[in-house]
């Protein structure tokens, strides 16, 4: 750099080459970490929804059986109804606390 520019300019340029350099340091940085991030949405797509979505439709099924036992109960009309009843509804409310703490 020396050889090339005045006594005077060697320092302003050799500071903005510097700086030039790590600008292009952080857009290199930055790309990698865009293609991993879009590498990661390509894959979340093919493999991670699917699981998603399976996990979401047996949390749903599993609530849904929890809701229809609790309204069989509150539909009871006799004290052996309820608490035979009762008794269901406790067992899925145990599936759907199964089910929420194994996601």
């Amino acid at each position: 750099l020396q050889a090339f520019l005045a006594e005077d300019k060697v320092a302003p340029v050799a500071k903005l080459c510097s700086i030039l350099n790590s600008a292009a340091k952080i857009k290199r940085d930055f790309q990698i970490k865009k293609r991993a991030c879009i590498r990661h949405l390509r894959r979340f797509e093919s493999l991670e929804y699917k699981t998603l979505v399976e996990n979401r439709e047996k949390f749903n099924q599993v609530r849904a059986a929890m809701d229809m036992a609790k309204h069989d109960v509150k539909q009871a009309k006799t004290t052996e109804q309820i608490e035979r009843r009762a008794v269901l509804y406790q067992e899925k409310v145990e599936l759907f606390d199964e089910q929420c703490n194994k996601n």
